[in-house]
């Protein structure tokens, strides 16, 4: 019953979501070097492309953030899989070339049937003419057979605004030629879905918001869109994770989130005000079935 109850209020917070909710916004998987400078470079970067002031907004996701939990949790997962959840969730992937490990990504994804087309390589002008493998092999295919782009720029912070007007003006041309499928089963474009369920039913269990989200079709046959979202929201401090059982809500978060999306004060009180009428609801009938609960807590 509980779960039913479940369901049939986040089916009418879904009708609210495609309704209200605008999708103006370009996901970029930022890849890069793992030493402190290289990690330093990409984390400021990634913020100076969120800041970009045009009518699209750009929502960064970074690799640690993404797959930490989905490496720990699922040891049967392979690479290979991951790569393909990555290609039918984000628009572009941006790899800075800076390392041993970004080369072998360059590879890697250069090869994939879907990823190739999304790419935005930034390789330092110093060796934009070397006869080298990577500049005769996959850079050499991705501008003559596919849809990505290189740019070809110095990676140092002085050159940051610059370096993110390019990648923006690619991310649009790719975006429009090789549009992603936005729907409800897509784990990145379905972030701020899953932030309007965790905020109406505050705290529930990580284990009944998965099953509640695995019931609403809301999961690939990988089953690990929920995982990659709940960890990408705790991570970003959107949500948080209470003696390691339940999520809850972290208003700063709800608020930030919707502001990097685009949405301005009004709108923002706007949408609480409609989530805070689901909410009622849902404490309603918590209430009225609380011996299935505890302090309120949503419990199967």
């Amino acid at each position: 019953m509980l779960m039913k109850n479940l369901i049939l209020i986040s089916k009418k917070i879904i009708i609210f979501y495609k309704k209200e909710i605008q999708s103006n916004d370009i996901a970029i998987f930022l890849c890069g070097g793992a030493s402190d400078e290289q990690i330093k470079f990409r984390f400021i970067l990634g913020n100076q492309l969120e800041l970009r002031k045009s009518q699209y907004i750009y929502s960064i996701y970074y690799p640690e953030t993404l797959f930490s939990e989905i490496l720990l949790g699922y040891s049967d997962i392979d690479l290979l899989s991951l790569e393909n959840l990555l290609a039918k969730s984000v628009n572009v992937v941006v790899v800075p070339l800076q390392s041993v490990g970004t080369f072998t990504e360059l590879g890697a994804f250069a090869n994939h049937p879907m990823l190739k087309d999304k790419l935005i390589i930034i390789i330092d002008p110093r060796y934009s003419k070397s006869k080298s493998f990577i500049n005769s092999g996959p850079i050499k295919l991705l501008k003559n057979k596919t849809n990505s782009h290189i740019i070809y720029n110095e990676m140092k912070v002085s050159d940051i605004e610059k370096i993110s007007y390019k990648i923006s003006e690619a991310a649009r041309d790719i975006s429009e030629k090789t549009p992603l499928k936005k729907d409800l089963t897509n784990p990145l474009s379905s972030t701020l879905l899953f932030l309007f369920l965790i905020y109406v039913f505050d705290p529930i269990e990580k284990n009944t918001f998965e099953k509640l989200v695995s019931s609403l079709g809301l999961n690939d046959p990988l089953e690990i869109n929920s995982a990659t979202i709940v960890n990408s929201l705790i991570n970003s401090g959107n949500i948080k994770l209470q003696n390691n059982y339940y999520l809850s809500f972290v208003e700063e978060g709800f608020e930030n989130i919707l502001e990097k999306k685009g949405y301005n004060d009004t709108q923002v009180i706007k949408i609480k005000n409609n989530l805070s009428k689901f909410r009622i609801h849902a404490l309603n009938i918590y209430y009225r079935k609380r011996g299935l609960y505890s302090k309120g807590r949503v419990s199967p």
